[in-house]
């Protein structure tokens, strides 16, 4: 099949690409995306439709064999994107026989979506996910060239999980003001007819009497650490909340006792605060001062179970 700006061969990134039949100057379009629509009342395996692009909220487009979008590869420097949901554009000028390529990530929003990267590129960022997960300078560079959906999943998101010394934590996009509502943590509820070893499932929430809520792998809470000074809290059992102003690129924690209700759960701490306490336990051994402070963000049944405690104490 003949089109009329670029061509399909050898590519050196991976089999067949795109390149430029003749020099395409910067903005100029390179093609348009037809085919039709799909909506999907829940996010599909992403193997179902490898081409598609996702314009909107669980809505892609399925590019007909009468456009060349299935021979565009990934790139961690593309030299092309997206305009108004149909256009490929230039994102620079781009000379004749130089493939054309585009960064996967600015045409997809689902969270659990990642590959392999193969372009071999000094800037290659090894691991590919979603536009979730662009890295902000990235976005800002590319910012013109992602659809408006993904431009708003991208700005919704107010966190990124970042590896360092081969520990993932999870740390603010940009400032987060006190209050700030940052993330669900979602998984299934598990109920225990007894309080389970803690070893068994040291990622659990606790939201009710023998009763947690095991996170999903790709949820950011599966990442996050403890601080004896926690800047986030919990409201409604399971949404993570702001303590305070956290500032741009800061890591986001939690005290753990504010979690847990398992009188016998234990752990050191080397957290670095000031306010380290060495030994962290669950919600009963928090101290008065510091669970005041925590206020209102300390789920319900925690606040009961320390209430509890407490009476018990005062009446010993």
């Amino acid at each position: 099949m003949i089109f009329d700006k670029v061509f399909v061969g050898p590519s050196r990134i991976s089999g067949k690409g795109l390149l430029a039949r003749r020099d395409l100057g910067k903005d100029e379009i390179i093609f348009r995306l037809q085919g039709p629509v799909i909506r999907y009342n829940f996010s599909p395996d992403y193997r179902l439709g490898p081409h598609w692009i996702n314009v909107g909220e669980n809505t892609w487009i399925i590019p007909t064999a009468q456009v060349p979008w299935r021979y565009i590869n990934h790139s961690c420097t593309p030299n092309s994107g997206l305009c108004d949901r149909r256009q490929v554009v230039a994102m620079r000028r781009i000379r004749k026989n130089e493939e054309v390529t585009i960064d996967y990530s600015c045409t997809e929003s689902f969270a659990s979506w990642k590959m392999k990267c193969c372009c071999g590129l000094k800037d290659c960022r090894r691991v590919i996910r979603s536009v979730q997960f662009l890295p902000d300078e990235l976005f800002r560079k590319y910012h013109d060239y992602i659809p408006s959906f993904l431009r708003k999943v991208y700005e919704q998101q107010k966190f990124y999980v970042f590896s360092s010394n081969q520990k993932k934590g999870v740390f603010a996009k940009h400032f987060l003001p006190s209050g700030t509502y940052i993330f669900t943590v979602e998984g299934p509820v598990i109920h225990y007819p007894y309080r389970p070893h803690s070893l068994t499932g040291p990622l659990w929430l606790a939201v009710n009497e023998k009763s947690w809520i095991v996170p999903l792998k790709n949820n950011p809470w599966c990442f996050m650490h403890h601080s004896c000074s926690g800047n986030t809290g919990l409201i409604r059992r399971n949404r993570i909340v702001a303590l305070k102003d956290i500032a741009k690129d800061e890591e986001i924690t939690i005290d753990d006792s504010i979690t847990e209700a398992d009188l016998s759960w234990r752990e050191k701490c080397s957290c670095g605060s000031h306010q380290c306490r060495k030994i962290v336990r669950s919600i009963q051994f928090l101290p008065e001062h510091i669970y005041q402070s925590y206020l209102p963000y300390i789920p319900t049944y925690l606040q009961k179970v320390h209430a509890s405690f407490q009476k018990h104490v005062d009446r010993v």
